[in-house]
């Protein structure tokens, strides 16, 4: 995890003079990179006495966190897309935000809620579907029901669209990112009737597959809208994981899907990123390489990761081996031959 800054939490990307600011620490990319880190059971160590110590959430990690969000309340800064993912790294490391924050945050919460249901960004704007899926996510991570359940749940039924996605509020158009957003909110409710017609959801989310198997960089992967020249890790981690969640649901083709997202590995560090026009240097990001871990492991497929590590140790060793075996022969070529010239002599 070299995108660990002085324990302030990760950056997305370790590009020095990236423009868009993502070398420097990202709140969603410190979630992300601390959920894989709990995947693998790197959040906690054991030392010879068996106490139990946090590998990155010991002590500072954790206070500057605390310290971030106590200050963007402080200074009136605060964004509910901060909050959730400072929320969710805290909650990754088993951290619970003090009494005063808790309640600073609920006030907040309540500012943002909507008569008419849904929660907007701010307090004078109206709401979206987006505000209200962060809204619903912190909720969840404090463990607090949600006020006016019901009314929310009537503004999320309707941004429902006759395709089968949602919009961003009653009048937007369908998008994936909005329809991920709302199906996930049914997963907080622990209720899917929203979504009355399924089937037709399901079909929604898998009109943005890639089935054109000539189609090299794309086949497999799920585009971010219909006129998008390149599939996203982003946007097929949305219609995977949304796609799980509906019942009797199917994915076009989970094996084309896996290899597609395994293609995008960055093997200068492991990490995942997509293809994009211009530069040929292309830099992992934290959060796609989350995406993709968790949409390989939504397939089922979590078996293909550890094949591909194994077959690039393979051809790694295989490789030393070669380059061993060349330089032993050339070693015993050039005794050989200096053997042979003393016997003329």
């Amino acid at each position: 995890m070299d995108n660990l800054i002085e324990d302030e939490g990760f950056s997305d990307c370790q590009r020095e003079d990236y423009r868009d600011n993502s070398d420097k620490v990202s709140y969603e990319a410190t979630a992300y990179a601390l959920k894989i880190l709990g995947k693998y059971d790197l959040l906690e160590k054991k030392d010879l006495f068996g106490k139990v110590e946090k590998s990155y959430n010991s002590s500072d990690m954790q206070d500057n966190l605390e310290d971030a969000l106590d200050k963007i309340f402080s200074i009136n800064t605060q964004t509910l897309y901060d909050i959730f993912y400072i929320l969710t790294a805290l909650n990754e490391m088993d951290a619970e935000v003090s009494s005063g924050l808790n309640a600073q945050i609920l006030s907040y919460l309540s500012s943002l809620s909507k008569s008419t249901g849904g929660f907007g960004g701010s307090d004078d704007s109206t709401a979206s579907l987006s505000a209200t899926y962060y809204a619903f996510g912190i909720y969840d991570i404090l463990d607090k029901d949600i006020p006016d359940l019901s009314l929310h749940k009537g503004f999320i039924t309707l941004c429902k669209k006759a395709d089968g996605g949602f919009g961003g509020n009653y009048n937007s158009s369908s998008t994936l990112t909005c329809t991920y957003h709302a199906i996930l909110m049914m997963k907080i409710m622990d209720d899917f009737k929203i979504l009355s017609r399924p089937d037709l959801t399901e079909k929604y989310l898998n009109s943005f597959y890639v089935d054109n198997e000539n189609d090299e960089d794309n086949f497999g992967g799920y585009l971010p809208d219909l006129n998008a020249k390149y599939a996203l890790i982003s946007s097929t981690y949305y219609c995977i994981i949304a796609l799980s969640l509906i019942e009797d649901a199917e994915f076009e083709d989970e094996d084309a899907t896996a290899q597609w997202v395994l293609n995008r590995q960055n093997f200068q560090d492991g990490g995942f990123c997509d293809i994009s026009d211009g530069s040929e240097q292309k830099y992992s990001s934290m959060i796609n390489s989350y995406f993709a871990y968790e949409t390989i492991i939504t397939l089922g497929k979590e078996s293909l990761l550890e094949e591909e590590v194994f077959q690039l140790e393979f051809e790694w060793y295989d490789w030393i081996i070669f380059c061993s075996i060349i330089g032993g022969l050339s070693i015993l070529a050039i005794v050989a031959v200096i053997m042979w010239r003393r016997r003329r002599i």
